[in-house]
């Protein structure tokens, strides 16, 4: 799979859906983020757009595949915000929302953080762990 660099953004994942963002790139990133986050409750969620059920969906079938012990909750329709409350106050290792933030409503994306909802992970960094599986 040939990813386009341009998706990789300081602090998430975001490209227009479905050319540069789709199923494929969450199942891949899944696969990537659960290897990172292996063990423990994993929190995915997403906002109003109207192909980010289908990519948590497939984000969430790519993190339970490569962490299965992990505790994948999805909670549906949130905030970015919400995420990082919700890690922080259940003691998640991690979480995703899907979002292209304030992007237009052809993108989509993803942001994720760790470390009970304190460290986002860069766009950099999900480039490098997506890297180590193609």
């Amino acid at each position: 799979m040939k990813l386009s660099p341009s998706i990789f953004k300081a602090y998430d994942v975001r490209g227009k859906y479905p050319g540069e963002i789709n199923e494929d790139v969450a199942l891949l990133l899944g696969k990537a983020l659960g290897l990172r986050w292996m063990g423990g409750e994993i929190i995915v969620g997403y906002d109003a757009r109207v192909s980010s059920p289908e990519l948590a969906e497939a984000l969430t079938k790519g993190i339970r595949a490569a962490a299965p012990e992990s505790t994948v909750t999805s909670v549906g329709l949130i905030t970015t915000p919400m995420l990082t409350y919700l890690i922080h106050s259940r003691g998640a290792k991690a979480g995703v929302v899907v979002t292209a933030s304030h992007n237009p409503k052809e993108y989509n994306g993803f942001k994720a953080v760790e470390g009970h909802g304190t460290a986002w992970i860069t766009g950099t960094d999900m480039q490098k762990l997506i890297a180590q599986l193609l």
